[in-house]
Order: structure tokens, then C-alpha cells, then sequence
């Protein structure tokens, strides 16, 4: 994983757990997921212990 890519998925799991993000997870149950697709990364966003978790979604290339 690339320091850009660990910077991105940092800063969206900072935002998603503070204050501002709280509205965003209470819509969730535990272990459901949405995703967020920027235009350098497709990111999955998925709560678990009532927190938000980002990950990258590798998409594979035949």
C-alpha cells in the first residue's frame, strides 16, 4: 500500500469517526458497508465495532 493511498484511507476514516461522521454511521447497522469512488481509489467504508473502517477495493485486471 502506497504512503498516498495510506494518507487518503486515514484521512476518511479521521473525518467518518469524528463528530461530522457520526451522522453518516448511525445509518449503518454493524458489518454493513457503502462505498466511496474518487477518482484516483474505490474505497470501501464498512462499521464495525461502531466505528468506521477504509479500506481499498482492488478490482482485478484480466
Amino acid at each position: 500500500m502506497g504512503s498516498k493511498l495510506e494518507e487518503v484511507i486515514s484521512k476518511y476514516e479521521k473525518k467518518l469517526n469524528s463528530s461530522p461522521g457520526d451522522s453518516v454511521l448511525e445509518y449503518l447497522n454493524e458489518g454493513e458497508s457503502f462505498l466511496i469512488d474518487t477518482s484516483d481509489y474505490l474505497l470501501r467504508v464498512t462499521k464495525r465495532n461502531g466505528r468506521a473502517e477504509v479500506a481499498l477495493v482492488e478490482i482485478p485486471v484480466p
